[in-house]
């Protein structure tokens, strides 16, 4: 698993794809490095969780205990009693974040549907098969949830998906939770905490 992790990062790293196929975005690519030194995901990934993109700063989710997105999930994970007060302890309890883009959009801190799209359709999957978790949550309706829904259709999912609810889709020889929810800040915590408590739920572990 790792060797392979490896190779999609160092495939990813270099992807020019958005400059061929979405010339007239302002997209910051290829991405470069992806990782820093010793950010792996855990074996096994429990939940892998799906983010919008990378910031326009260059900081990331896994280097900068300032980044928003960690601030608001690590207190969403405190209050459905799953706390993560430090990055080790997230991964700790088998957590990973991706996400849809690897690349952000220049002089924006705003993402892009149509780049998270075509990045997802590229790469996306490939790393959910590689890390293989026992649930996956997308975590924006406005950009994730419709890239959910493009992923389920490539899985073979034809019904209508609603938000905030499971489904159970294919990865790799087994069968997981995909749920999507609302980026876990600005307010909608609330929400995210409520949908996180259902999916946790079925994973049926109460102890990590």
């Amino acid at each position: 698993m790792k060797t392979r992790w490896g190779e999609l990062q160092k495939m990813m790293s270099s992807c020019r794809r958005c400059e061929i196929d979405l010339s007239n975005i302002n997209v910051d690519c290829p991405p470069r490095r992806l990782y820093p030194d010793g950010i792996k995901p855990p074996n096994p990934v429990k939940v892998l969780f799906v983010g919008v993109a990378p910031p326009k700063t260059g900081n990331s989710f896994h280097t900068n205990p300032s980044d928003n997105l960690w601030l608001g999930l690590s207190s969403v994970l405190r209050d459905v009693r799953r706390p993560c007060a430090t990055l080790a302890e997230f991964y700790d309890r088998g957590f990973f974040l991706v996400h849809t883009a690897k690349c952000s959009i220049r002089n924006t801190t705003s993402p892009h549907l149509e780049v998270s799209h075509l990045c997802s359709s590229i790469h996306l999957g490939k790393e959910i098969d590689c890390l293989v978790p026992e649930a996956v949550c997308w975590l924006s309706k406005n950009v994730c949830f419709p890239v959910f829904q493009a992923e389920a259709a490539r899985r073979g999912f034809s019904k209508p998906l609603r938000f905030g609810v499971p489904i159970a889709l294919p990865v790799g020889d087994k069968t997981v939770p995909f749920l999507a929810t609302t980026w876990p800040g600005r307010g909608w915590q609330e929400i995210t905490m409520r949908h996180l408590e259902s999916l946790f739920a079925l994973l049926r572990i109460s102890t990590w």
